[in-house]
């Protein structure tokens, strides 16, 4: 078996990083999830997007489940949007929060709302 020093500094780097990572996927479906109730869609109307069924959207919502990043992806393109990816070096006592990964979608359809949506 093997020993961890959990008070290490490379393992307590590691746990931030971590936590970090999770605090950004976090945000990312907050922020998909405060878009479909601006748009006043139901989580039924995103699974059929989806081809889904609406507990799985209720899973991936309240962070029951862990998505694939199509699914995401797919959940984004449902209301006009795209996700984009980035790998960017991670920095110790960044201040980026959980509420600005959101900040990482960017709008692809007109203002119009509806110009990505599948079915109305």
């Amino acid at each position: 078996m093997v020993e961890v020093d959990w008070e290490s500094e490379e393992v307590q780097s590691y746990l931030r990083l971590a936590r970090s990572q999770i605090q950004n996927d976090d945000g990312l479906i907050e922020n998909l999830q405060r878009i479909r109730k601006e748009w006043h869609l139901s989580q039924a109307d995103i699974a059929f997007d989806l081809g889904i069924t609406q507990p799985a959207i209720s899973a991936l919502e309240s962070g029951n489940a862990d998505p694939r990043l199509g699914t995401v992806g797919r959940y984004a393109n449902a209301m006009g949007y795209v996700i984009e990816y980035r790998v960017v070096p991670y920095r110790e006592g960044d201040d980026t929060k959980a509420d600005d990964a959101g900040q990482e979608t960017k709008k692809s359809a007109k203002s119009t709302g509806e110009a990505g949506r599948v079915h109305s």
